[in-house]
């Protein structure tokens, strides 16, 4: 039954749109398409750790432990293999981690008949402000430059290919190349005024890229399935 579902030609449709299918079936209720739809909170945090390159594989095995930052953000303890996948993230009702949280993770109290499926401004925010998402992007950016090098038309392209399994367009090249000239402009000073250990050169080139990262995994075509 299984086969046969995942074989039809419904079950295979895109989600793009035309002139024809927009006439003939406007409200998708003869299926003419496929409905777009967001990943659901544990797809969303696996995908962020296999393209940031922060899975740990691990399967079975004692859960892994949650922590809460200082910014009251919960979050997985990770270790230095990295994080496990969202099933084995230790469930408590008074620390779900946060990104989880808002992106409608089951309930856990008294029990979860049906999944919510919200769309609320606190789940962009998340993704864009989350300390545990900037640590992601700054991660996937140092694993990025360590991969291809210095070139930046690589690295962008590299980003892209980990965040969204494909190569960018002209367009999204050169507007890329432009967001880390204008990100270059700008560490130096912040790296100064935080009186880092670190050279400003090199961690300039890394945090700008870090940002493109943090921008391409806060994009649409990451958080839906088309």
């Amino acid at each position: 039954m299984h086969r046969l579902m995942v074989t039809s030609s419904a079950y295979r449709q895109s989600s793009r749109r035309d002139s024809h299918l927009s006439t003939v079936d406007p409200e998708n209720a003869l299926l003419g398409r496929m409905a777009m739809r967001r990943l659901d909170a544990e797809q969303l945090y696996d995908t962020l750790l296999t393209a940031t390159g922060r899975l740990d594989p691990e399967r079975f095995g004692p859960p892994q432990e949650t922590k809460v930052l200082d910014t009251k953000e919960v979050v997985a303890d990770g270790s230095k293999e990295g994080f496990r996948r969202a099933i084995y993230v230790f469930q408590r009702p008074t620390e779900t981690p946060t990104l989880l949280e808002a992106y409608d993770f089951p309930e856990m109290s008294p029990n979860c008949l049906m999944r919510r499926q919200s769309n609320v401004p606190t789940q962009a925010l998340q993704m864009m402000n989350g300390e545990q998402i900037w640590e992601f992007a700054r991660f996937m950016a140092g694993r990025v430059i360590d991969d291809v090098g210095a070139g930046r038309e690589r690295q962008v392209e590299q980003v892209f290919l980990r965040a969204l399994s494909r190569p960018p367009t002209e367009s999204e090249k050169r507007e890329s190349l432009a967001t880390l000239e204008q990100l270059a402009q700008k560490w130096p000073d912040r790296l100064k005024q935080d009186k880092q250990d670190a050279p400003i050169e090199p961690s300039t080139k890394w945090l700008s890229l870090a940002g493109l990262c943090h921008t391409v995994i806060n994009s649409a075509e990451f958080l839906f399935i088309d």
